[in-house]
């Protein structure tokens, strides 16, 4: 018995409308392939929790949107760990920016990578057992905020003055109080946070520039 072949839809068409099949199926493939790679660099496509979409107008509105299982930890008792957890909360904003402008793509990247280590190797540290052990992670939370602090200055043409020097402010804050939280714990086994030994500004903490 001879079973007759088959006939493919796109077989059956005429060559003029065989090329306009393919290239239209082609330019789909193309649009979705952009949109795809856009949403990959671009975080104003992607989908963000709405409460992040509100950028703190001060330190204290974003204290209160800090969910309550990191407030009632001890570690939330270190000023130092707050601020490095705000400061990387406030980047993304700030990263958000940068990533739009083709030239301040990879820059972003490391800055929102160096801002984010900062309170992660205070929260690493703070659980070790011994004195030595958490100067070494406070020590990488220092150069995290060092080199937070150097990509924010590169970022000044995108950003601007007025947020670059708040948050480069913000970030020396840190600095300083790591720098003593370090050499406490080096001579010490115990772990007691020590007091600061100046006078965080006020002005770092309300009205925070975005623009």
């Amino acid at each position: 018995m001879r079973v007759a072949p088959r006939i493919s839809v796109f077989s059956s068409l005429t060559p003029s409308w065989r090329g306009g099949f393919l290239l239209r199926n082609a330019y789909c493939v193309v649009r979705i392939a952009c949109e795809i790679s856009e949403a990959l660099v671009n975080p104003i496509y992607r989908k963000t929790p709405f409460s992040l979409m509100k950028p703190p107008a001060n330190f204290e509105q974003w204290k209160s949107s800090v969910p309550d299982d990191i407030r009632k930890d001890v570690l939330w008792r270190m000023n130092v760990y707050q601020f490095a957890l705000f400061a990387g909360d406030i980047a993304w904003f700030d990263v958000s920016k940068l990533m739009q402008d083709v030239r301040t793509r990879s820059l972003s990247e490391q800055l929102y990578r160096a801002v984010g280590s900062i309170s992660a190797n205070i929260a690493e540290g703070y659980s070790r057992g011994s004195g030595k052990d958490r100067a070494r992670f406070y020590t990488y939370a220092l150069g995290s905020a060092r080199e937070s602090r150097d990509w924010y200055h590169k970022s000044r043409p995108i950003l601007g003055e007025k947020v670059v020097e708040h948050r480069i402010h913000l970030l020396t804050e840190i600095i300083r109080l790591l720098l003593t939280i370090i050499q406490r714990q080096r001579s010490t086994a115990s772990f007691q946070e020590p007091p600061p030994e100046y006078r965080t500004s006020t002005s770092l903490l309300v009205n925070i520039p975005y623009t």
